[in-house]
């Protein structure tokens, strides 16, 4: 199989052209919410197109399928059959991605698989070995690797921006109704860990790299599966991570990364983060007066206020205060990282950029770095076994 180099025209319009005459064809295996969803943004990124789309039950694929005039397959078998698919994007629950992945490489397709990666270590290294002997291009759909706000992030933290890391937290927890029938309700590859706080971990290892320890506890639901999890990671670096996750309670949502320099917020939700706060850090002098921070400017207020009572001095002294913390406030200003469609564009961009430069893996989002992730995950769960 070689990718196509012919015109992205479609008839239909729901692909957009590009400009250097390299389509990408997608076939799309799932039908669930996500293949919708990424469905969409492959429609409105040049030189891609969804092609065909299968499920094993075949009317909410249908419906898929009909929205992007893709053609629906009878059979997973026969979308990775089709001569005119290029690359399989797997969107099914996460214990069927393994099977799947080694049939689409072995069909000699280009593989992206919807997070997590895998359900174990195990299986993510079978994935990353049989990407590498087929000589395919692979990879983990871990989006949030490719927004532009989490792009600039990790911009600042390499160039030494935030000075020396010392520590992450990423919190992902919105409440859902149980649903036994779901599959992140299900043991077999349910649960908060890898639904929710694999983003956390993702990004945790990309940011500060290897892990070395991990300590984690977790809370089980009426349906076997972790609802509440939190993990802390220790760092080849010295720095630490925090990562929390749940399927029951709402958190932050949000992730914040912290360095000698200055601390760094995506703002919720961090995993498609459209914002991010870039803070100076303000280190005190414990011999001296300390930082002028918004919190220092406030507290100089109510001294000062203490000290002067209703004076005309004083009143000066308060407004000056009230300069200093607007002050502090406007370097907290949020900067706006818009994304392109649901936010899934930015990696069917840079998927098709791989494939097109002839390259197996991507740069930003390599097997090696998947395989880390589930290792940690794995990790995670052996302390609540051993708890």
């Amino acid at each position: 199989m070689t990718v196509s180099r012919t015109t992205n025209v479609p008839g239909d319009g729901t692909a957009a052209q590009s400009k250097d005459g390299f389509e990408l064809r997608w076939g799309l295996i799932g039908a669930g919410g996500m293949a919708a969803a990424m469905g969409a943004d492959i429609a409105i990124t040049p030189g891609n197109r969804v092609v065909a789309c299968a499920a094993r039950t075949t009317t909410r694929s249908a419906a898929i399928a009909s929205t992007f005039a893709a053609r629906l397959e009878p059979s997973i078998q026969s979308l990775l059959a089709a001569d005119d698919v290029d690359v399989a994007y797997i969107a099914t629950p996460p214990n069927t991605h393994v099977e799947l992945a080694l049939a689409a490489l072995q069909a000699g397709k280009h593989v992206v698989v919807e997070k997590p990666f895998a359900v174990t270590r195990a299986d993510a290294v079978r994935i990353a070995e049989a990407a590498r002997t087929s000589g395919r291009f692979c990879m983990e759909a871990m989006w949030t690797r490719f927004l532009p706000a989490v792009q600039a992030v990790l911009g600042l933290a390499s160039d030494g921006g935030l000075g020396e890391l010392r520590q992450l937290t990423a919190d992902f927890s919105y409440a859902l109704v149980v649903d036994p029938a779901h599959h992140v309700f299900q043991p077999d590859g349910g649960g908060a860990l890898l639904d929710r706080a694999v983003y956390g971990v993702s990004l945790a290892v990309a940011v500060l790299g290897p892990v070395v320890d991990v300590v984690s506890t977790a809370r089980k639901g009426s349906t076997g599966v972790d609802e509440d999890v939190a993990l802390m990671l220790s760092h080849r670096s010295g720095a630490i991570a925090t990562i929390t996750a749940s399927l029951r309670s709402r958190g932050s949502n949000q992730a914040v990364l912290r360095g000698t320099g200055a601390t760094v917020t995506l703002h919720e939700p961090f995993f498609g983060a459209t914002r991010y706060t870039v803070v100076p850090a303000a280190p005190a002098d414990l011999g001296g007066m300390g930082a002028r921070t918004p919190g220092a400017a406030s507290k100089m207020m109510g001294e000062v206020m203490g000290r002067l009572g209703n004076s005309v001095r004083a009143r000066q002294a308060v407004e000056t205060a009230k300069g200093l913390t607007k002050a502090g406030l406007h370097q907290m200003k949020a900067t706006a990282a818009p994304t392109d469609g649901r936010g899934y564009a930015h990696q069917v961009a840079a998927v098709r950029e791989a494939i097109r430069a002839g390259l197996t893996e991507h740069p930003d989002m390599t097997l090696a770095h998947s395989v880390e992730v589930m290792q940690v995950l794995d990790r995670a769960r052996s302390s609540w076994l051993s708890a």
